[in-house]
């Protein structure tokens, strides 16, 4: 960790993000139905430069790496819910498309070439895919709660989705010195369709006007897709298959007259559930499937009302996570932690807020051990986490807010990402230390 704090290089490296975003809500109630329809629409520039090894004064100066994307993306949802029912349901439709056009993304990087007898020829090898991902979600959902006496209800519901998503990537590659070699070059296209029923039952018990007991069961699901920089024009090699899980969950919630916690218990068996790894031909990330795995912990958060003024806020999640089938190639991971998931997370907060406008809020989270794969090392690497505190003060004026504030007090420093391949390992951290004020004008 303390080797990664500091890097050289000598190309400058950034990322930028442009956002452009729209939504349009329409509602329209009678005297036992709502309607709602929401349409968003959202175009994301991403611009990404980076140094080729994060490193200065060797052969490659002078040579980066880039990733950049334009993202388009539309949504609408149409929603009709019960009013004043004994049986709530919700039922509706929901659509999504995205057209994705990446690229240049690839890198230069100095190398020893094979040229096939044997010899290896020093120079600059280039890559780069160009692609265009399009992809289109139909859904249909819909939710019942039944009262089954005057303690029990009884919650069905399901949803229905068809995710259709197409690729077509120029992938060319170069290798340059006093010569310059055309390596394979190729075009790669595939279109993918996954259907899934995702259905969701739960059971409530209301023990008395404050306390509720419930237990559920449902489906959950992340979708498959393709990888941007394909290896080849293999389906096997460029596709990655939907991450599926069975979720259990039981738990209580209190309301009280100035206190209010929510307790879960829960369990997630996972299939396919999505890796990263660093692809062994083009040496770049790209995601797969590990076949099994399974999540579990405890989660408590609450809200104490001292006064009528101040209050505290806490939430502790505590969670294992674990690999049970994940074959790597070079070694098996089965019974280690997964990546990038905290062992805890924690957090305390004490507000104020007056009759006059003024407000204060402090704020201290935590994050616990975490694990990231290290390709080079074929291992996963540990970091302890840390504790982070924040303060903001500020005051309201009918449409007016106005504030400061200061994020990561003490600057403390923990690992958020980690990445690392042949030649290259960046690790990334937190936030550091920022100060700001600001204001909102609502109209």
């Amino acid at each position: 960790r303390k080797d990664a704090e500091n890097v050289s290089f000598e190309m400058p490296t950034s990322e930028k993000t442009k956002l452009n975003s729209q939504a349009l809500n329409i509602s329209y109630e009678t005297e036992k139905v709502k309607f709602d329809s929401t349409t968003t629409h959202k175009k994301t520039n991403f611009i990404g430069d980076y140094d080729t090894d994060y490193k200065a004064n060797n052969n490659d100066d002078g040579l980066r790496q880039y990733n950049y994307a334009d993202i388009d993306t539309w949504t609408q949802e149409l929603k009709l819910s019960s009013k004043n029912q004994d049986i709530k349901w919700v039922t509706g439709l929901y659509f999504d498309k995205e057209e994705r056009d990446q690229g240049p993304y690839g890198e230069d990087r100095f190398y020893n070439l094979n040229d096939g007898t044997g010899t290896y020829v020093p120079g600059i090898y280039h890559s780069n895919s160009d692609s265009l991902t399009n992809s289109k979600t139909y859904a249909i959902f819909g939710q019942t709660m039944i009262p089954l006496g005057e303690s029990f209800e009884l919650t069905l519901g399901g949803r229905y989705q068809k995710i259709k998503k197409d690729i077509s990537a120029d992938v060319r590659q170069t290798f340059t010195n006093t010569l310059h070699y055309q390596l394979p070059n190729f075009n790669y296209s595939n279109e993918k369709t996954w259907n899934s029923f995702l259905p969701k039952a739960a059971l409530s018990y209301k023990i008395n006007d404050n306390l509720t007991t419930y237990a559920s069961i449902s489906k959950g699901y992340m979708p498959g897709g393709f990888n941007f920089f394909p290896s080849s024009t293999s389906d096997a090699d460029n596709t990655f298959e939907a991450q599926k899980s069975i979720n259990y969950e039981i738990g209580a919630k209190y309301i009280g007259d100035n206190f209010a916690i929510n307790t879960a218990i829960f369990r997630m068996d996972i299939k396919d559930i999505h890796i990263y790894k660093i692809d062994p031909i083009t040496n770049n990330y790209a995601t797969d499937n590990a076949k099994k795995a399974h999540s579990q912990g405890i989660e408590i958060d609450g809200t104490y009302f001292l006064t009528d003024n101040w209050s505290v806020s806490g939430a502790v999640g505590l969670v294992q996570a674990k690999y049970d089938d994940y074959d790597g190639g070079v070694r098996k991971y089965d019974g280690e932690k997964v990546e990038n998931t905290p062992n805890y997370t924690a957090s305390l907060g004490i507000s104020y807020l007056a009759d006059s406008g003024l407000y204060g809020r402090v704020d201290l989270s935590a994050r616990g051990t975490t694990y990231y794969y290290d390709a080079v090392k074929h291992e996963m690497l540990k970091d302890d986490g840390g504790i982070i505190s924040n303060a903001k003060i500020g005051y309201k004026l009918k449409d007016w807010d106005i504030y400061s504030y200061i994020t990561n007090i003490t600057d403390e420093g923990y690992v958020a990402g980690y990445s690392a391949k042949e030649g290259f390992v960046v690790a990334g951290f937190n936030e550091p230390r920022r100060f700001g004020i600001g204001a909102i004008y609502k109209f």
